[in-house]
């Protein structure tokens, strides 16, 4: 939003993409903030001499009849040359390449004064060598200071392998495909200047010679119509997703698997609009990340937003995470001084942490929790995998979904975390319904979990197993230090996404968690009952 001046009218210049997300953007300014937005096409831009405009022009747009009632809020209009004009102040850019390249110098000049989005962007990083450019200078752009090694190791660890027309490391590739023909099956060839997947050719589609001749042609630098990188072919999870408007539910690859947004300052975290958002994502898909762009030692941010919360969108306060702490809990490992007294937490070891729910140990445990990263694992440890319970449900059996429903299982109290010596442990069921009669909660931990029937038994072991299985890893979030770094907020709903820790490595790793809108597991069978 600080990208442009809210006072001033905005043009979004688009001309044959139909595109997706400039439209979501222009219903999102006009419903949120009241900004009012206007597509031009290229053809209807116009440059109006102005000899008292330090760049000599006014640039303009036409203004077609039954326009003038939208544009006479925004500014006054000018006739040139027979036509009615609205001068255009700050635009947005959404054009092709040979889009931009039939538009006049002086027109791509006084575009490129009022414009919002790079042009350049459109020019370079849209072109798919890209990619293999910043990774062959990696090293340089460190050296220069230009990016610092933290950087360069998260573009190194997030970039796809991508292999240069003219490279060495294409001349190394070509080798060794010669020597293993099977290689081929890993790659994709896609063209320099493609776009949405037009033109790509997966190396499993070609036999060996085939492929090998088409890397001979990439030898050269030069390019040429069809000229392809060749880059590492990535296998995406797939996920259930609901088609509107049927409704139908479908399986597809995803880009993009959780919402991140930022706070620029402390007073996001009081402010409605900031605070709806916070509570929406929450609710609709349960895993939000926040990156505050101020210093928040004391977790002001996080007492705020608890507070907002509450207030705005009826979520119960934090919880006391045990009889001698408050709200927050610090996460950080130590050997001899704990937060409870006489009680190490799991939290405050280096060990790993299975996959788990926070206060699954509780007859209300809470259905949110958050993590402040307050200095990240700088070892490469800690790493904090994260599991969707719908998925996990999916890939178990009805049967173990059946009794992990039944309140068939002894759930133990950890000791560090007893509030009250006469409840040592709750008895209830390991998952739960949501309102479509789904198995989509959950509230486990394995080594507090006690079956009470053999049945229980069973299927405890299946949930075990399923976790420890290929088909849960090819579903899981792992969100590294790079991912999460000091400054981080992850919050996520306790019911709906397991979680799990990594060793940690680094000794001053520090972590704060507040728990949140603690409520009655839900019930969802008695004993005997069967899910349908």
């Amino acid at each position: 939003m600080s990208l442009f001046d809210h006072n001033l009218p905005l043009h979004l210049l688009k001309g044959d993409e139909h595109g997706i997300d400039i439209h979501m953007v222009v219903e999102l300014l006009r419903t949120r903030f009241g900004i009012s937005s206007r597509f031009v096409l290229p053809n209807d831009l116009r440059l109006v001499p102005n000899p008292e405009d330090k760049d000599g022009y006014r640039l303009c747009c036409v203004v077609r009849e039954g326009e003038s009632q939208e544009t006479e809020r925004l500014s006054s209009l000018i006739d040139h040359n027979g036509e009615i004009l609205e001068e255009i102040h700050q635009v947005g850019l959404e054009l092709h390449q040979r889009e931009l390249r039939a538009l006049s110098p002086e027109m791509l000049r006084q575009i490129s004064l009022r414009c919002f989005n790079d042009m350049r962007t459109i020019l370079l990083v849209h072109d798919k060598r890209m990619l293999g450019i910043v990774m062959q200078e990696l090293e340089s752009l460190v050296e220069r200071n230009i990016i610092t090694p933290a950087q360069a190791k998260t573009l190194n660890k997030g970039i796809t392998e991508t292999l240069l027309p003219g490279s060495s490391e294409l001349d190394r590739f070509i080798e060794y495909c010669k020597g293993s023909p099977e290689l081929k099956n890993e790659y994709i060839l896609k063209p320099i200047r493609g776009g949405k997947g037009e033109g790509i050719v997966f190396g499993e589609d070609l036999d060996a010679a085939d492929w090998v001749s088409r890397l001979e042609d990439l030898r050269s630098p030069i390019l040429v119509p069809g000229t392809c990188i060749v880059q590492r072919r990535v296998n995406q999870a797939r996920y259930d997703v609901v088609l509107n408007p049927t409704g139908g539910l479908a399986r597809y690859p995803l880009v993009g698997t959780y919402h991140s947004i930022q706070a620029n300052d402390l007073r996001h975290a009081s402010h409605p609009s900031h605070i709806t958002d916070v509570s929406n994502t929450l609710r609709q898909t349960g895993i939000l990340k926040v990156s505050l762009q101020f210093e928040d030692d004391s977790s002001h941010y996080l007492q705020h937003l608890m507070v907002g919360l509450h207030k705005q969108h009826g979520h119960g306060l934090p919880i006391t995470h045990s009889a001698s702490r408050g709200w927050f809990w610090d996460i950080r490992p130590n050997s001899t001084s704990f937060q409870t007294p006489s009680h190490q937490a799991r939290s405050e070891t280096m060990e790993e942490f299975p996959w788990h729910t926070d206060c699954s140990y509780e007859e209300a445990p809470p259905r949110y929790f958050a993590l402040q990263v307050l200095r990240e694992d700088q070892c490469g440890g800690g790493t904090l995998s994260v599991m969707n319970v719908g998925r996990l449900s999916s890939l178990l059996s009805t049967s173990t979904c059946t009794a992990l429903l039944r309140p068939e299982y002894r759930i133990t109290v950890p000791l560090e975390f007893v509030k009250d010596d006469a409840k040592r442990h709750v008895v209830g069921g390991l998952m739960a319904t949501d309102a479509k009669g789904l198995p989509s909660m959950v509230r486990f931990r394995e080594d507090i979990v006690t079956p009470l029937t053999a049945e229980a038994a069973l299927a405890l072991q299946e949930l075990k197993n399923c976790l420890l299985g290929q088909k849960v890893q090819a579903e899981t979030l792992q969100l590294t230090s790079d991912c999460l770094p000091r400054g981080s907020v992850i919050l996520m709903d306790n019911y709906r996404w397991l979680h799990a820790r990594s060793n940690v490595r680094d000794p001053e790793r520090h972590l704060r968690r507040v728990r949140w809108d603690a409520r009655p597991f839900p019930t969802s069978l008695k004993a005997n009952s069967r899910v349908q």
